[in-house]
């Protein structure tokens, strides 16, 4: 199933000094979002997904700025506030999420760091069947791109089609370093 949803959202953008500012609040309306169960009725966990509808109030911020010449810091933070649906709670959905990265450019070579974390997700024990809201989530990934021709092309409104022509990128990138499970 696919979700659908619609997304008001306003918020204030710019540079000051340098440091890049992104901070905006949003209401999110959703149908047929995946909340996921544990399932132990099989010979082994899994999940088992529940289609809900559910009201998204969020606020999210975001900084970056360069920290030496071509290392480049970003920082953001979510917070959700759920409503509405059938289940008791927004199972398997974060109400905070963060997202640290490094990201060093130079002559076309890209590489990158980014840590992630959520916290405040809710779970059904799949033994007891109790509501329990799960350990913080951390995620570290790496990433290593090389662009040849113009360079990386340009994403949103700032990107013209002249700008994004030529360019051909190869990438690697490598996620969940720590193995986490997210259950």
């Amino acid at each position: 199933r696919h979700t659908a949803f619609s997304e008001i959202y306003g918020g204030l953008r710019g540079v000051i000094n340098g440091i890049g500012y992104d901070f905006h609040a949003g209401y999110v309306m959703t149908n047929n979002i995946p909340l996921f169960l544990n399932d132990s009725t099989a010979n082994f966990l899994r999940f088992t997904p529940i289609y809900d509808s559910l009201n998204i109030i969020n606020f999210k911020a975001s900084v970056d700025f360069k920290m030496i010449k071509h290392l480049t810091v970003l920082a953001a933070l979510g917070y959700n506030i759920y409503s509405g649906g059938s289940q008791a709670r927004p199972y398997h959905l974060p109400l905070f999420e963060s997202n640290f990265s490094l990201l060093y450019e130079i002559n076309g070579l890209e590489l990158k760091a980014e840590l992630f974390a959520n916290a405040g997700v809710a779970n059904v024990n799949a033994f007891t069947g109790e509501d329990e809201m799960l350990n913080g989530l951390f995620d570290l990934n790496f990433g290593l791109a090389y662009w040849t021709g113009q360079g990386k092309p340009k994403k949103g409104r700032r990107a013209s089609k002249k700008e994004n022509t030529g360019s051909f990128g190869f990438f690697l990138d490598v996620n969940n370093v720590l193995n986490n499970k997210y259950q």
